[in-house]
């Protein structure tokens, strides 16, 4: 038993999907921002930090959660996001292109 809510594993479900299908671009972008050289980042659980990058920059846009690497991303989350934008415009990183969705 993973300890999560039946009515909770979809998101969590969709949160680490996404954060592992984009975690070398959220890694470059925390990189680039200069996060990744914070001793506390450093020493976190990396695997939440890119949950919680994807979170803060693909995913909802809201960090859920209090203490530690929460408050240290939500700190960081305007000049992770500008740090993305500028790589879009740049055209290193992919723009983004909401998906359309065909009727059934």
């Amino acid at each position: 038993n993973s300890g999560v809510e039946p009515w909770m594993m979809a998101e969590v479900q969709a949160l680490v999907l996404g954060a592992r299908k984009h975690e070398a671009l959220l890694n470059e972008v925390a990189e680039e921002s200069g996060l990744s050289k914070d001793v506390k980042v450093q020493s976190a659980d990396p695997n939440l930090f890119v949950v919680l990058l994807y979170q803060c920059l693909l995913g909802t846009r809201r960090i859920r959660g209090d203490g530690g690497l929460f408050d240290i991303v939500k700190e960081w989350k305007a000049t992770l996001q500008k740090t993305l934008a500028d790589r879009r415009k740049r055209g290193v990183t992919a723009q983004y292109k909401e998906k359309k969705e065909l009727p059934r």
